[in-house]
């Protein structure tokens, strides 16, 4: 029915500052060339020759992911389960082969594993919501 490409274009950019003492972690893609095995590409995912990252291509109802490799840690075991706070900022395109039709989506996650455990995909929008 719809095909779709996602790209990210450019640069993503997550920053994550944690507020536990000196516990600061942050990462900066500015293109995908140098992210090597930081992510984990499953799906259709995968890394372009001009350093782009493609979630997805023309083929119909079909999914692509990326996640960083390394475990973040977002609550404070020694506080009760504190959660930390942080900030994330990227920048993404979204480009539709039929531009009058609607596009893929997009989802910042926290997982507790790589991959997203337990998801129900829309058989419209696989991967973007129940």
């Amino acid at each position: 029915m719809f095909f779709k490409l996602v790209v990210f274009l450019i640069s993503l950019l997550i920053s994550t500052s944690f507020g536990a003492g000196d516990e600061n972690l942050s990462f900066v893609y500015n293109g995908f060339r140098s992210a090597g095995n930081n992510l984990s590409l499953d799906g259709l995912a995968k890394f372009t020759s001009n350093g782009l990252l493609h979630l997805t291509n023309y083929t119909q109802q079909q999914t692509g992911h990326a996640f960083y490799t390394n475990p973040v840690t977002v609550k404070n075991s020694s506080t009760n389960g504190t959660v930390f706070s942080f900030s994330t900022t990227f920048i993404f395109g979204i480009l539709s082969q039929i531009p009058t039709l609607a596009g893929h989506c997009i989802a910042f996650v926290i997982s507790p594993t790589r991959g997203i455990p337990g998801v129900i995909t829309n058989k419209r929008h696989p991967g973007c919501s129940a």
